[in-house]
């Protein structure tokens, strides 16, 4: 708990309970991803490296490709519903995200020398031979309308005449309470986590289970990571930084965190590398004497770039930087 807390990945958690026996190892946990591109994005990423942290201390990590919320699509802070995919788009975006999860993954864990163990699963598939009717009698009775329109992100747009929600898109935090419980169920996951605006969400799945099971669950949130205006990182808000090198260079990407203000560099390098705490006190601490040389930058820049890319795309951004800003 106090590592994650000085490496900035909590935000809020359900019960202290967990995280004496996520250190134990061996625990069991998610994380949802819903495939509405074909690539994860730097607003994943910070819940990419929050599960890699649990990982590396032994706890096995579920990767939910949600096929079948992305078929619904998140109300969460949206002025208008979101334009459906079709199912030859949502097949071919999940694919593209298993190869990133397992390009990454195992780099990680062949720098880290140590096991990354996850599997990826596909939340379509906990809904194959239910019924709605089904689903109403094992989901639904548990939930009260009330309850549901006093979340945040469904409130605003119940409220406001010109921003109006469909049954679909109410009915999306049914999907991730139900897939949680199947995790649950099936594979004896505990722990969910998510970004700091799905906390309310979160809770309810608890509840859910609680009700279901009588089993105790847990979940937690980490901070959202914004940009330089105070935007979170996403591909709705229209400054997408995609781990796909074909849609955001591994260049654009580096030259990104190049330009990082200073008072980010600290909270940056704990988020997004796998430094340790005191070596990025010493890059902070070298980097504030001369900040103009831009040395925390670089760092960042490097570490972010060889997690996502390698080492050679890299080194190579490292020295196309160098050659073409820096004075001989």
């Amino acid at each position: 708990q106090q590592y994650l807390q000085e490496r900035g990945y909590l935000y809020q958690y359900s019960h202290d309970a967990i995280f004496e026996k996520l250190e134990k190892g061996e625990e069991k946990f998610y994380v949802w991803f819903d495939p509405t591109a074909d690539s994860l994005h730097m607003g994943n990423f910070i819940g990419f490296m929050t599960a890699v942290q649990l990982m590396l201390r032994g706890n096995k990590y579920y990767a939910l490709v949600g096929w079948a919320t992305g078929m619904v699509g998140d109300p969460g802070w949206k002025d208008a519903e979101r334009t459906f995919l079709d199912e030859e788009t949502l097949g071919n975006n999940v694919s593209a995200i298993k190869n990133q999860f397992d390009t990454i993954l195992a780099r990680l864990a062949e720098t880290t020398g140590k096991k990354l163990d996850f599997e990826i699963v596909n939340n379509l598939d906990f809904y194959k031979g239910v019924w709605y009717l089904d689903f109403l009698r094992e989901v639904w009775k548990y939930h009260t309308v009330n309850q549901m329109i006093a979340k945040d992100t469904v409130k605003k747009r119940i409220e406001d005449p010109d921003k109006s929600i469909s049954y679909t898109e109410f009915s999306y935090m049914l999907l991730q309470g139900f897939d949680f419980y199947c995790l649950h169920r099936d594979e004896g996951v505990n722990l969910q986590m998510g970004g700091q605006d799905q906390w309310g969400n979160l809770v309810t799945w608890i509840e859910l289970i609680r009700k279901k099971t009588e089993d105790e669950t847990f979940v937690f949130t980490w901070p959202l990571i914004t940009d330089a205006t105070g935007k979170k990182f996403g591909k709705s808000e229209g400054n997408a930084l995609f781990l796909d090198k074909n849609k955001t260079s591994p260049y654009t990407l580096y030259q990104y965190f190049m330009n990082a203000h200073d008072d980010d560099i600290e909270r940056y390098l704990k988020l997004l590398t796998l430094l340790e705490l005191d070596e990025i006190s010493f890059i902070v601490s070298d980097h504030m004497k001369a900040p103009e040389k831009r040395l925390g930058q670089k760092k960042l820049a490097y570490e972010v770039v060889h997690i996502i890319h390698g080492k050679t795309d890299a080194d190579s951004c490292e020295k196309i930087t160098e050659f073409l800003f820096e004075t001989k």
